[in-house]
């Protein structure tokens, strides 16, 4: 809360002019903060560095803070109490519980729309690295604009372009997301973008003068915490969908309304002032029955849906007047993390990035030969490859989220069909394998790159010492690097530089006659002959010469640079 400090201690000296505007430019540094950390500062440092870097600035940001308060103590005495006298005289009354209740409401509802929009859009509708940056910047930069100057936020437009918005992001919602994703990403931001001016524009109208500001940026520190405990704590508990996303919508347009129908400044008719009253309100409410009917509406196909920390988990059936073809899926939001065919003669058949002719399905039919095997699986989804035990073999997954396992258990048979021994282990894959003694796995096999979460965790230097360990000798490392958004190639290849093994990549094409999806995948072992079989079936040896890409560690990755710009 360093800002409201220097705000206060500028309103004691400076009493003739207002300290609302500092506020614009406390917030145009976290702009510029939040663009140059992962584009620049994050790429070139690692850990370490970035831990010195961040002390140095602490303590150049304390000595500053000290400065501040030793100019202000040099200051003539009677200047400040004269300043001080002034502005109690000015401002006799102290802001109402009611007022005080206003704050937090409005800043409550900014900060829940922010957190509710981003896991909506980032989460269900585009899986994009970076993507959070966005709404975030919109957030900031409302904030900005509003406590600049008042000729950026007129109620006259940002009322009724917010409801347009907030129509059209409902009627793509309502009509199952059938839009492209970047239409809907940029209704829904333009949307956020409306609603957080319209909530800041009068969070800023309604402010107090600058006697009370420590108060006033109190009530918005509170209400940004509680808009935040409501969407990341509560709302996951609650709901097992984006509820939170029209609820903050509505309890905006309340308040908006509130602010309206008591504002005695407003030149309208007291008939006037009750139809705006009306108009916000029933706009909110009719998003919000919308945004329910349209969520009801695209339940008809989900037979099982779940919500924690980790995001909403969906189980779909598929094809269901078609018996031979009829599956069930499972998705994170966009993401799809496995399928399986329910048909008596297909329940056992491999598909999605798993089949056989995928490099998951070639390692593991070169694998399970001969006598009984242990493999490792980190990320478990719907357990396509337990299809490929046999009996004797034994494999353990290894999956973080609680309610994929529980998902894989009761609505998909791969996990009980298996005549190997199948175990799951809840817990972060890495974390647990570090725990574990030697494991003498043939195979271990990461799938937890699909999605925009990346965990880098699992490719660093230290994590394939981790896996290496493991191993017994000529064992294999296999991931799966499928991923629409991120290439992840050149990492891998710079680990088996490094770490003295032989890297066979394979990708295959779709084919819907085997609901084969496309994958790429790389395969690390020690035994040279034993990749080199792969190259029979469409792999390809690749050449770690040359390689100019750094190390991953736990101390240095850089995500930006993997991101595919034109795919």
């Amino acid at each position: 809360m360093i800002s409201p400090l220097i705000q206060a201690w500028f309103a004691i000296t400076n009493s003739e002019t207002s300290p609302f505007r500092l506020y614009a430019l406390s917030n145009t540094g976290s702009i510029l903060a939040l663009i140059s950390y992962p584009f620049g500062l994050e790429t070139y440092l690692g850990m370490e560095a970035q831990t010195r870097f961040w002390s140095i600035l602490f303590f150049g940001n304390s000595a500053l803070l000290v400065l501040c308060s030793l100019v202000l103590l040099r200051s003539e005495t009677e200047k400040l109490s004269s300043a001080t006298e002034n502005s109690i005289e000015n401002n006799s009354s102290d802001p109402s519980f009611a007022r005080c209740l206003l704050w937090v409401g409005l800043a409550a509802s900014a900060s829940a729309l922010l957190l509710a929009v981003t896991n909506y859009v980032c989460h269900d509708i585009a899986v994009i690295p970076f993507l959070w940056i966005i709404p975030l910047l919109l957030y900031l930069l409302s904030f900005i604009l509003c406590f600049d100057s008042d000729r950026w936020y007129d109620r006259r437009i940002f009322i009724p372009l917010t409801l347009v918005l907030l129509a059209v992001m409902n009627s793509g919602y309502i009509s199952g997301v059938t839009s492209h994703i970047t239409e809907i990403a940029t209704v829904a931001f333009a949307t956020l973008f409306c609603a957080c001016m319209l909530a800041h524009g009068e969070l800023v109208k309604c402010k107090p003068s600058a006697f009370y500001l420590t108060k006033f940026y109190l009530m918005i520190s509170l209400g940004g915490a509680l808009g935040g405990v409501f969407v990341a704590i509560l709302a996951p508990y609650f709901f097992n969908n984006y509820l939170e996303l029209p609820i903050s919508f509505l309890v905006l347009g309340l308040l908006v309304a509130f602010v309206l129908l008591s504002d005695n400044d407003l030149k309208f008719y007291t008939a006037r002032i009750r139809r705006a009253y009306l108009a916000v309100v029933g706009g909110c409410l009719i998003g919000f029955i919308i945004i329910l009917i349209g969520e009801h509406s695209r339940s008809d196909s989900i037979i099982y849906q779940s919500r924690n920390f980790y995001g909403i988990l969906r189980i779909s059936a598929e094809n269901l007047g078609d018996p031979e073809n009829y599956r069930r899926s499972m998705r994170h939001g966009r993401v799809l993390h496995g399928m399986q065919f329910l048909a008596d003669d297909r329940r056992r058949e491999p598909t999605a990035y798993f089949t056989r002719d995928t490099g998951s399905g070639m390692a593991l039919e070169r694998v399970l030969t001969g006598g009984p095997k242990n493999i490792g699986v980190v990320g478990l989804g719907v357990g396509t490859l337990a299809t490929y035990g046999r009996k004797g073999d034994t494999i353990k997954f290894y999956e973080i989220n609680p309610d994929v396992i529980y998902a894989a258990e009761e609505f998909f048979t791969y996990l009980k069909d298996s005549p190997a021994d199948i175990s799951t282990l809840l817990g972060d894959g890495r974390l647990s394998l570090a725990r574990q003694d030697n494991q003498n796995f043939h195979a271990i096999f990461l799938d937890a790159f699909s999605s925009d979460a990346i965990p880098i965790h699992l490719i660093t230097q230290e994590a394939v010492e981790i896996y290496l360990r493991h191993l017994v000798p000529g064992g294999m490392i296999v991931l799966n690097l499928t991923n629409r958004h991120v290439d992840l190639s050149d990492v891998v290849l710079k680990l088996a530089q490094v770490n003295d093994l032989v890297a066979v990549e394979i990708a295959s094409r779709q084919n819907l006659e085997n609901a084969t999806f496309d994958t790429r995948y790389i395969i690390l072992s020690r035994d040279r002959p034993l990749l080199e079989e792969f190259t029979l079936n469409g792999g390809r040896i690749a050449n770690l010469d040359n390689n100019s890409q750094e190390l991953w560690t736990d101390d240095f990755s850089n995500l930006f640079e993997t991101l595919k710009w034109f795919d």
